[in-house]
Parts: C-alpha cells; sequence; structure tokens
C-alpha cells in the first residue's frame, strides 16, 4: 500500500503530497496522483492562462461521485511561496484568491483534488477591467456539440459585423465557448451591456437562418454575469468532475 504522505520536490518547491492511491475517477481508477501527474505535465500551457489571474478551485476530496464544494477563499495554510491576489468575493467584503502562477501550485491545487480552476474574466491587479469576454452556448432538448457550433457560427458573424474576432473552446461538459478579447480597458458593466446586446441580436440571427433552439441561445449573453469580478468560467485543459474517462473530459 502507498504511504498516505510524500514529500516530494517540483520545480524549485517542496511539496507533501497525500493519499496519492485516492480513487478520483472509479469508473477508471484514475487516482489523486494521476490527476497530479496530469496537471504536472500540463502546466507548461495551462499557465500561460491562469497564471496571472485570482482563481477559484472546485474540490471533488471524494472523487466525482461525492460532493463538490466551490473554493474561492485562499487557505491560510497555503505554502508562503504561493502568491494570493486581492478580489472582491463574499459579502463581508474581498477575500484573497489563490493566484497559481508555477508548476509547483498547480500540483498543490491538484492535491487538494481540485479537478476543476476556474477563472475570471480579469487579471490581478486589473480586477474592474476584463481582459475577455466569453460566451457559452449550452445544448438543448435533442441538440448536441453540432448544433453549438452553428450557434457559434453565427455568434462569429454578429462580432465580425462590429470588428471584433473570437475562438472557441469546449466546456469539457456538453457545450461550446467562445471567447473574445478585449484588447482596450473596458468596464465589467460595459462588457455586460455588450453581451446582453449581441445575445438579442444573435436570437435574430437564429430565427432568420431557423437554427436549432439552445437551452442558453435566447439568453447567450448570460455569460456576462459569469464575466463579473466576482466568477469565472472553466479554465482551458482543466479535468472536469464528471463520472467519465478523465481522457474525454478535459476542458480545451
Amino acid at each position: 500500500m502507498a504511504p498516505t504522505e510524500v514529500t516530494v520536490e517540483v520545480g524549485s518547491r517542496t511539496l507533501k503530497l497525500t493519499n496519492l492511491d485516492k480513487v478520483l475517477y472509479p469508473e477508471t481508477g484514475f487516482t489523486k496522483a494521476s490527476v497530479i501527474g496530469y496537471y504536472v505535465r500540463i502546466a507548461p500551457v495551462m499557465l500561460d492562462h491562469i497564471g496571472d489571474r485570482g482563481i477559484t478551485m472546485r474540490r471533488f476530496p471524494d472523487g466525482v461521485e461525492g460532493e463538490s464544494f466551490f473554493n474561492k477563499r485562499c487557505p491560510d495554510w497555503r505554502p508562503d511561496w504561493l502568491n494570493a491576489v486581492r478580489g472582491p468575493g463574499e459579502s463581508d467584503g474581498p477575500i484573497d484568491y489563490c493566484r497559481l502562477d508555477e508548476v509547483a501550485s498547480l500540483a498543490w491545487a491538484a492535491n487538494l483534488a481540485a479537478l476543476e480552476i476556474h477563472a475570471p474574466m480579469s487579471r490581478a491587479g486589473h480586477m474592474e477591467t476584463p481582459s475577455m469576454l466569453v460566451y457559452d452556448l449550452d445544448p438543448g432538448k435533442d441538440t448536441g456539440m453540432a448544433e453549438c457550433c452553428q450557434i457559434a457560427q453565427l455568434l462569429v458573424e454578429v462580432l465580425d459585423a462590429v470588428g471584433l474576432q473570437a475562438w472557441p473552446k469546449t466546456s469539457g461538459s456538453k457545450g461550446l465557448q467562445v471567447y473574445v478579447p478585449l484588447n482596450t480597458p473596458h468596464t465589467h458593466h460595459h462588457v455586460s451591456a455588450f453581451a446582453k446586446a449581441t445575445g438579442q441580436l444573435l436570437e435574430r440571427a437564429i430565427k432568420v437562418n431557423k437554427a436549432p433552439p439552445m437551452a442558453e441561445a435566447r439568453q447567450a449573453y448570460l455569460v456576462a454575469t459569469i464575466a463579473s469580478i466576482v466568477h469565472g468560467v472553466v479554465s482551458v485543459w482543466v479535468k472536469r468532475g464528471f463520472s467519465e474517462s478523465p481522457e474525454q473530459v478535459a476542458s480545451f
């Protein structure tokens, strides 16, 4: 039987990892050690997307078939080398969010069974200024990824009409996300208003083109809520908390 605690070196950091043989994905036997290994290997590309943001962890201490919870507040007992960023969080005022900006910090989060990492629209130090807008397209009844792609193409046409470029990403669940980078300063209020307006234009385009209905098509601007400084969207390359094979549920 594997020891319940081991000490490892990740880069220049020393980490204590626990319960490495604990199964987090029962259908495949994927263990916590496997999850940590995945995040260490994917870190070189994933950190480019989350390293400068205060993240929220969705933790699954008993695996994907157990209860999960969102961990916004960065623990006081975190390693002294793990950075945190101040941001709005709860009713009692600002909180510190963890900033995962190196391989070791991502491994530390994985050791907490943080299968999902959610990142805000804003970078650390600029919480009032979103750097991107994300549209979240979820399929409705009797629709799937193909229909999501049709809706995304219509959305890209709407955005192209106002001179904006967009890139698609799977959510790792059933739907599709469309990312719009914002290269000039904007407020969250401005971005939310724009998202709502383009969502309404998208609704008209769906009717004109007789595109398939989707659960969120009429509210594609709902991601404006997600785009607030308090919330975030699931990051690229993360595992998802589903019972399917973990190789099939990473978000790309």
